[in-house]
């Protein structure tokens, strides 16, 4: 029994994409797993840091979101 089998494509479009797109390697999928993390921290910190003026005083009262 394969769980990512979609059977009729048109009765569920979206997990029929979603499971034809999925990685065949479970390392591939951690690989962009990670790299997304990544990236999502590294804009993180440019937004802090494009926060902060020259004299280093913060531009917003409160701080972004939390991820």
């Amino acid at each position: 029994m394969n769980i990512f089998e979609p059977g009729d494509p048109e009765r569920a479009p979206t997990f029929a994409a979603a499971a034809a797109a999925r990685a065949k390697e479970p390392s591939e999928a951690a690989d962009r797993a990670f790299e997304r993390g990544l990236s999502a921290m590294v804009r993180g910190f440019r937004a802090d840091v494009d926060s902060v003026d020259a004299s280093g005083a913060t531009r917003r009262a409160e701080p972004g979101p939390a991820c």
